[in-house]
């Protein structure tokens, strides 16, 4: 495809797929969402645990989720008593992969086997 013709074809196109643009009903599943990404919540009267500085950077670095997302995965982090201090919840298994390494490069075990779910629960990370 030669300049002239590229040029006239995504001049007609490319107006209706940029972000900020104003939607045509075919498009509008293309918007561009900035402000979703992985939810966490701390557990009131719950102490936090030892590396919860550390999952709350992660957390706060993550960028905006792509516009198409996928199912939402719960993940619980324990403390140094077994508690479940902290939800978080992914959507997709992008994201819930990602956590989950994050998880375990700190050191913390998924307490449920691969596939199991446990009171909400896809996964629950705590130390050995």
């Amino acid at each position: 495809m030669d300049a002239a013709c590229r040029a006239a074809v995504f001049g007609r196109i490319a107006p209706r797929l940029t972000r900020g643009a104003k939607e045509s009903a075919p498009y509008s599943w293309f918007r561009y969402q900035t402000k979703n990404r992985m939810n966490s919540t701390l557990h009131a009267g719950v102490e936090a645990g030892i590396d919860d500085e550390a999952i709350s950077a992660f957390l706060a670095s993550r960028p905006p989720r792509s516009p198409i997302d996928g199912a939402a995965m719960v993940i619980g982090v324990r403390n140094d008593l077994w508690e479940i201090y902290r939800t978080i919840t992914t959507y997709g298994l992008g994201e819930y992969v990602e956590c989950c390494n994050f998880l375990t490069a700190l050191g913390l075990t998924d307490c449920l086997v691969p596939g199991e779910t446990a009171d909400g629960f896809d996964s629950i990370f705590g130390e050995d």
